[in-house]
């Protein structure tokens, strides 16, 4: 049975995150909303911020939920407090954030240093948060652009696109390279690249 249930912040769903007991949604009106995942309900405010979000990760071991700023309003990692304000863990001053994972008690986040408003390319890093510093764990190729981030088989799998994608808001670009590419723990590698 298909249920509509709504929420008091306007927009739309960026992206959504579990805990295991509750559902999370980045609203493009600013801000994250929550509902139980046991007996989902309208959407009520989890934090008392405006920020928006464009991609959120929950943290099973530290229990905390993690948000990036959506490519417009933006370019840090925040923890999302329940009931208050969100904690700036980083600010990444210029580029773009647009991957988040969560994976053994690091929250690891895509940094882009070319900003696609002001079309300028850059290079791509992979950043990871222990909880307390911020660490630099692999460099990828310029002109490049982290776009996601999972892991499968122990290794790090990164979405990536090239080319002339700091020209397009959207990355859309006529003429990208898209790519699926790994870290070694130093380096972001290519491996298969996919058709325009």
């Amino acid at each position: 049975t298909f249920t509509t249930y709504t929420t008091g912040g306007a927009g739309l769903v960026l992206d959504i995150a579990s805990d295991g007991t509750n559902f999370y949604f980045a609203m493009t009106g600013g801000g994250v909303w929550t509902t139980s995942a046991a007996a989902p309900g309208n959407l009520t405010q989890y934090d008392t911020g405006v920020v928006v979000y464009h991609r959120l990760a929950w943290d099973p071991l530290r229990r905390r939920l993690f948000g990036i700023n959506a490519p417009s309003a933006g370019r840090a990692l925040h923890q999302i407090n329940s009931g208050g304000a969100a904690t700036v863990i980083y600010d990444f001053q210029q580029g773009r954030l647009d991957a988040i994972l969560v994976y053994f008690g690091y929250v690891y986040v895509g940094w882009n240093t070319g900003d696609a408003f002001n079309d300028s390319q850059g290079s791509s890093y992979i950043y990871a948060y222990d909880g307390t510093n911020m660490i630099e764990e692999a460099s990828g190729a310029d002109a490049g652009q982290i776009v996601g981030l999972k892991v499968a088989d122990i290794r790090f799998w990164v979405g990536m696109v090239f080319n002339d994608v700091f020209a397009s808001t959207d990355l859309t670009t006529t003429g990208s390279q898209f790519s699926l590419c790994y870290s070694n723990g130093d380096q972001i590698v290519g491996f298969v690249n996919m058709p325009d």
